[in-house]
C-alpha cells in the first residue's frame, strides 16, 4: 500500500493543456495555486491527527498499554509533525501528495506510518523486548499497581512467552483523500484563476 494518497484530476488535466499555450509568467502561477491548496490540505491532516481522527472519524482508541506510556492520550498524534506535501511531474500529468511520503519525510517516519496504516503483528528484537522494554513496562505497571490504576497494572507485565506485539491497523492517507480530493481539485483550480487576477492569497 502506497504511504501517500494521489489523483490527477480531469479539471487539472485540461488545466495542463492549456497551459501550453501559456506564457513562461503563467507557469509558476498554477504551480503556486498547486501548493496552496497543498499546504491548506496538510494542516489539516495535522490537525485530525492531533485530534487522534481522520476526517471526522476517530481512530481505534489506545490500548491500556500506550494510554501508560504516552504523553498524548490521541492515537496518532505523534504523527502530526511527519505529515508532508510534495508535487511533482509525471509525464504531461503534476502529482500532488499529502502524508508521509515527500521528499522532506524521513525514512524513520515512512517506517512508522507504514506500520500504524497495516497494522499486524510486531516482533521487535529480542534482546531489547526481553529485557529493556520489559523493565520499563514492570517500572509503569508498579506506579499503577500503587492506586494510580485499579486493574491496569497487570498490562505492563509481560509474559516470558510474549514474543510478538499486535499493532492494530489505522488508515490515514487514503480516507483523508476520499473525503478532501473533490474539494482540493476545485480550490486549485479556484486558487490559479484568482492568481491570475492578480488576487493575493
Amino acid at each position: 500500500m502506497s504511504l501517500y494518497a494521489r489523483f490527477v484530476s480531469r479539471n487539472l488535466a485540461q488545466l495542463q493543456r492549456e497551459l501550453k499555450a501559456f506564457d513562461s509568467k503563467r507557469k509558476p502561477v498554477a504551480e503556486t495555486a498547486t501548493k496552496i491548496e497543498l499546504y491548506r490540505l496538510m494542516r489539516l491532516l495535522q490537525g485530525d491527527l492531533r485530534q487522534g481522527q481522520v476526517a471526522g472519524s476517530p481512530f481505534t482508541p489506545l490500548r491500556v498499554v500506550s494510554r501508560g506510556t504516552r504523553t498524548s492520550k490521541k492515537p496518532l498524534a505523534a504523527l502530526a509533525v511527519a505529515v508532508r506535501y510534495s508535487v511533482k511531474k509525471e509525464g504531461d500529468s503534476t502529482v500532488m501528495s499529502v502524508g508521509f511520503d515527500g521528499p522532506q519525510s524521513s525514512k524513520a517516519w515512512r517506517k512508522i506510518a507504514h506500520a500504524v496504516q497495516e497494522g499486524g503483528d510486531i516482533n521487535p528484537d529480542m534482546r531489547v523486548f526481553g529485557s529493556t522494554l520489559r523493565k520499563h513496562w514492570i517500572r509503569i505497571g508498579g506506579d499503577y499497581k500503587k492506586g494510580r490504576g485499579k486493574g491496569v497494572a497487570k498490562f505492563f507485565f509481560l509474559r516470558k512467552a510474549t514474543t510478538s506485539l499486535k499493532l492494530p491497523s489505522r488508515q490515514i492517507v487514503e480516507p483523508f483523500w476520499n473525503a478532501h480530493k473533490d474539494e482540493a481539485e476545485r480550490n486549485i483550480v479556484s486558487n490559479f484563476q484568482r492568481k491570475l487576477a492578480g488576487e493575493r492569497i
